[in-house]
């Protein structure tokens, strides 16, 4: 998992489809649950959300899954 975290950071400006997903991943699990406006997803905020790979994965692969 430090492979994929270690390719993400390694872009410093990436390509503008790798940029859309950050923001759609940050539309869809937003940091302290609040979406953040669209000036605010830039590359910086998309790195910053997947800092702790393991987490974020963790979190990515449960979306949706909330019991009723």
């Amino acid at each position: 998992m430090n492979l994929l975290s270690s390719e993400m950071k390694a872009f410093p400006n990436p390509p503008e489809a790798v940029l859309k997903v950050g923001a759609a991943v940050l539309c869809l699990m937003p940091p302290g649950g609040k979406i953040p406006r669209p000036a605010q997803r830039d590359w910086k905020a998309c790195k910053a959300s997947m800092g702790n790979v393991d987490q974020f994965l963790r979190k990515f692969r449960n979306l949706g899954l909330k019991e009723k």
